[in-house]
């Protein structure tokens, strides 16, 4: 099952939003959430089993599998949230992403910061 472990608004009705998970490993991924006008507002809405409703459009933007082959330790451990870093001289944004060790309770576990640049399509 997977949870939502951060959530970052890059522009209005935008969010990048991390998504993990864990069997044998840790499954994590980034998408891009955006509010649409066909979006439903569940402000007010006490239970959405009951209700229809038309959820944000959501689009896979990063799969982190496809990259660890790319990282020093080529693990990707418990990331758990993202944020803005600086802007780079071509203008595009940047993203940092996190994960802590948790002081080693669990195993071996990774501090990890991870930068990427965001480019908007």
């Amino acid at each position: 099952m997977n949870g939502v472990s951060d959530i970052l608004e890059y522009k209005k009705d935008h969010f990048l939003v991390i998504e993990r998970a864990f069997q044998n490993e840790n499954i994590v991924k980034i998408f891009d959430a955006s509010i649409t006008t066909e979006s439903t507002n569940s402000l007010n809405i006490k239970n959405l089993k009951s209700q229809k409703y038309i959820s944000m459009k959501k689009e896979l933007v990063l799969d982190f599998n496809n990259i660890k082959k790319y990282l020093k330790q080529a693990k990707i451990d418990n990331i758990e949230g993202i944020t803005f870093g600086k802007t780079l001289p071509n203008g595009n944004k940047t993203i940092i992403v996190i994960s802590d060790d948790n002081f080693q309770q669990f195993g071996s576990q990774l501090n990890q910061f991870i930068l990427f640049e965001l480019i908007e399509k």
